[in-house]
């Protein structure tokens, strides 16, 4: 598992339960990072914040595309980790902006 417990981690996971148990699955045409904006760590924690593309579309368990959670998003992201037990873990998570 990526990520540390946290609100938003629970938003997620409940997120992908229920994609899961509805039988639908993402898929990606393209992801990609187009910028880091910045980046800062400690022995600890770190925090990258970037700009990024992605291009992802959900389906239904027939296959059938579902448009209303299907999207291009252009945003800045802000992703904060924590070390635990020696690996580096998704604490939080947050889209500052879409672009």
């Amino acid at each position: 598992n990526v990520f540390v417990g946290s609100t938003r981690y629970n938003d997620i996971q409940d997120s992908m339960t229920e994609i899961e148990e509805s039988g639908s699955y993402y898929s990606f045409k393209k992801a990609e990072i187009l910028e880091v904006v910045s980046f800062s760590s400690t022995e600890q924690t770190a925090e990258i914040k970037v700009r990024m593309y992605e291009d992802g579309v959900l389906r239904d368990k027939d296959g059938k595309i579902v448009e209303k959670y299907s999207n291009i998003v252009k945003a800045k992201n802000d992703y904060q980790f924590e070390k635990q037990d020696g690996k580096w873990k998704i604490s939080e998570f947050q889209s500052i902006e879409e672009l």
